[in-house]
């Protein structure tokens, strides 16, 4: 029966991140059995994505209050009775408590969800979200994915000049601001796409806004540089969470 991860984002970006880091995980720990380690058909068998809603791969987190209504979950009672045993309901918690109560009740029986989001600088974001898992039973499994402060942050974390022009770019970036913004990227807080320490922006930047070499970043650079460079911006927990999480659900068999 293979591994099946309900994954909730805020674009599809987001979720194919997470989706193609997860499975980059699970293809090369040394905790993965040889025989699905080595057979990439083995692990499309093994480990499986879906949205929570049928016939999708992800859910937007936008659709998460609507699919609550549409299912009547009752998350108002379960949230007074959370206040009344003094758990802290910080921002975005009901929205991740409503993610992690719909996993829990679909009839395909997820093992695990990912929730997915940008922290935009304000870590009780990512404390609330903690707080849910918390307080979460032990089905599905919940693996946090908090990037501080935006996704681009974890593409930067994953970039590594490939040319002389990429090279000349980064160096550019890092004598105008005065740090390196691939392995400082959580210091990029801006919220204006075109501001000087937008993380969106120096990406753009420096991978001459190629969606490919976006892409990239993610999808080719060592998972022990993306675990060195993402240790502030959310990357390297998230990467140890699925390989922590993860790995024991497909294996257990």
């Amino acid at each position: 029966m293979p591994t099946l991860i309900a994954v909730v984002a805020e674009a599809r970006e987001d979720a194919e991140v997470c989706m193609g880091l997860t499975k980059r995980v699970v293809a090369e720990s040394a905790m993965t059995p040889d025989w699905i380690r080595d057979d990439p058909e083995q692990l499309a068998e093994e480990l499986r994505f879906a949205g929570l809603e049928p016939e999708t791969e992800f859910t937007q987190r936008r659709r998460i209050r609507a699919i609550a209504e549409e299912r009547a979950l009752p998350h108002k009672r379960a949230i007074q009775r959370l206040r009344s045993f003094g758990s802290p309901i910080g921002e975005d918690f009901a929205d991740t408590w409503k993610v992690v109560a719909l996993a829990a009740a679909d009839d395909r029986n997820f093992d695990a969800v990912i929730v997915s989001r940008d922290t935009d600088g304000r870590l009780e974001r990512w404390e609330s979200w903690r707080e849910v898992r918390n307080t979460s039973g032990p089905k599905p499994v919940v693996i946090l994915a908090a990037q501080h402060c935006k996704l681009e942050a974890w593409l930067l974390n994953g970039f590594v000049p490939k040319d002389e022009a990429e090279t000349g770019r980064l160096r550019e970036e890092k004598a105008s601001m005065g740090f390196d913004p691939v392995t400082k990227a959580e210091r990029l807080t801006a919220k204006a796409d075109q501001a000087k320490k937008s993380a969106k922006r120096v990406l753009n930047r420096i991978t001459g806004d190629d969606p490919e070499r976006r892409r990239s970043c993610w999808e080719q650079t060592d998972l022990m540089l993306l675990r060195e460079n993402g240790e502030q911006t959310g990357l390297k927990e998230f990467l140890d969470e699925v390989e922590a999480n993860a790995i024991p659900l497909i294996v257990r068999w």
